[in-house]
């Protein structure tokens, strides 16, 4: 399904079409101007059942009810600065995926201080119902895949076929036009859900 493909590049840059993504922990915060290109919204309720003699149905008891989303969007860059800056923001949010620790090193002694929490925003499709602030919950991981298809940038000044004096290949910087991202992300719900006592 697509969400945000058709309309103007000033449109799909506003907030309403932003997708926002805050690692919790950190309080760091990426954002994206990009096509959503496929959006699911899936909900899983889980039930124990026992199969008893005599009973042609099983005894089934509610555990709960599980929401996780998948959520595809491509990155598109105008120039070399703005494709850059979206490589910049893929590292980041790559980097979301790993907790906090107290010490800033691999010592053993070092402890978890905390979980990659994920806050997640776009438009009204992905928002906390009622308030219109982030999502709580965590990526259960993410995919980058550059469109090589569509072409990239080079770094202004660098050599485009690799060699630079000599027959020396160049250390030039190629960053692609398009970049394909996939989220897999599971809700933690932050109210209560669900009914109260309707009888009264």
């Amino acid at each position: 399904m697509s969400i945000v493909r058709g309309f103007e590049t000033s449109a799909v840059r506003s907030d309403l079409f932003t997708i926002r993504i805050q690692h919790m922990p950190s309080q760091a915060v990426v954002e994206f101007s990009g096509y959503v290109t496929e959006f699911s919204d899936q909900y899983a309720s889980t039930w124990n059942t026992e199969t008893v003699y005599g009973r042609m149905d099983p005894l089934a008891t509610f555990q709960n009810t599980q929401r996780s989303l998948s959520l595809n969007f491509d990155v598109p860059s105008g120039d070399f600065q703005q494709a850059e800056d979206n490589l910049r923001n893929i590292d980041r949010l790559t980097q979301f995926l790993y907790p906090v620790y107290n010490e800033g090193s691999r010592a053993q002694q070092n402890t978890l201080k905390a979980g990659p929490l994920i806050g997640l925003r776009f438009s009204n499709l992905i928002s906390n119902a009622g308030i219109g602030d982030d999502l709580l919950g965590y990526l259960n991981g993410v995919n980058y895949a550059p469109d090589l298809n569509q072409g990239g940038f080079f770094r202004p000044g660098d050599n485009p076929d690799g060699f630079g004096r000599g027959g020396a290949v160049a250390r030039g910087l190629y960053v692609p036009k398009v970049v394909s991202i996939s989220l897999q992300y599971t809700v933690l719900h932050k109210h209560l859900t669900g009914w109260a006592d309707v009888a009264g």
